[in-house]
This record gives structure tokens, C-alpha cells and sequence, in this order.
């Protein structure tokens, strides 16, 4: 782990990061830091969060299960936005699974981001009221591996002014499932 200038890094690349209580981070001039959490293997306890502009958080593959969600609400929510990436090393298939709702209000953006495929759970809901975007990116490391997105659950934007992105491989697909926009908001 390191801080500096307004940076912190929690990094094990062959290890496990577990992170309980709130991160922290600001710039000098008092403006959101950044917060860097690498990890073969990561846990987000109950109580995490992170407080700063930025929250770059990555593993080979990456669940959002109920303590991720809660911990990717709170940041969100205190105006963090939030950079998460299955980036498929260590032999992992690079998967994003979104298993537990993600809501909240603000400006704050969330990406999910997966070296291979992005997959939002049945009954499960991202969404968003305030002017936050989502960004849903498959295969974002290389092309030609058919890297999709799937939305089985539901994408609410009705209450948001933010933006919705989808970007998947060319061989691959989007199934963008129930997405619900704000009706004074021309994408």
C-alpha cells in the first residue's frame, strides 16, 4: 500500500486486498484524489468505501455480489466515481458479473469494464437519479475474443439525466435488455 499526492494504492497482483472502512483521498487544492485497488483476489467488507474523485478498483474476474454493491453505492453516493475492470489475468476469463443492485444519486459515473463479457443478473437493477452515467464495456482489452454484454436485469435511467454507454467486440453481441430512460432525454 501506498499514499502519495492525493493517491492511494492498494495493490497485490498475486495476493488478496480485503478492505473494510472508508478510503479517503484528496489533492492538495482539497479536490478528489484517486484510490487504485489491484488484487488477484478481492474483498470489500460490509462497512468499505472510498471518498475521492476517482475509485479504479480491478481483478482477473469480478463479481459485484451484495458487500461490493454496498460498497460501490456509498462511493458512488459521496460523489466518487467509480472505474471497475475484470481484466482477465492469472488465466481468468476476465468476466464482469453484476450480481446485486447498484443505485444512486448524483454525478457520480460507474464503469464496468471486462476483458471478456459483462453480465447484469435477472432481477437485478443498475440505476441512477441525478445526472450519473454507466458504462457497460466488453472485451475491453482486445478484440476478436467475442467479448458481449448481457442485461438480464434492468438498467434504470428514468430519474437520471446521466448517459448510458454499451460497447462489446464486433463478434460478439448486445443484449441490451430493459433499459429505462429518462423521457426528457434525447441519447
Amino acid at each position: 500500500s501506498a499514499t502519495r499526492d492525493g493517491h492511494i494504492w492498494l495493490v497485490a497482483d498475486n495476493g488478496n486486498v480485503t478492505q473494510s472502512g472508508t478510503l479517503t483521498a484528496t489533492n492538495a487544492d482539497g479536490s478528489g484524489g484517486t484510490v487504485d485497488t489491484l488484487a488477484n483476489a478481492l474483498t470489500l467488507n460490509s462497512d468499505a468505501a472510498v471518498k475521492a474523485g476517482l475509485w479504479n478498483v480491478s481483478t482477473p474476474n469480478f463479481t459485484v455480489d451484495s458487500a461490493t454493491a454496498g460498497a460501490f453505492t456509498r462511493s458512488l453516493n459521496a460523489g466518487t466515481s467509480i472505474d471497475a475492470t475484470a481484466t482477465g489475468t492469472n488465466g481468468a476469463a476476465g468476466d464482469m458479473a453484476i450480481a446485486s443492485n447498484l443505485n444512486w444519486t448524483g454525478l457520480a459515473s460507474l464503469a464496468l469494464v471486462a476483458f471478456h463479457n459483462v453480465t447484469v443478473a435477472p432481477s437485478t437493477t443498475i440505476g441512477n437519479t441525478g445526472a450519473g452515467n454507466l458504462s457497460l464495456r466488453a472485451d475491453a482489452a482486445s478484440i476478436d475474443i467475442a467479448g458481449s454484454i448481457s442485461n438480464k436485469g434492468t438498467i434504470d435511467w428514468s430519474g437520471s439525466t446521466g448517459v448510458v454507454s454499451s460497447y462489446f467486440d464486433m463478434n460478439g453481441v448486445n443484449n441490451p435488455g430493459v433499459v429505462m430512460q429518462n423521457p426528457a432525454f434525447s441519447p
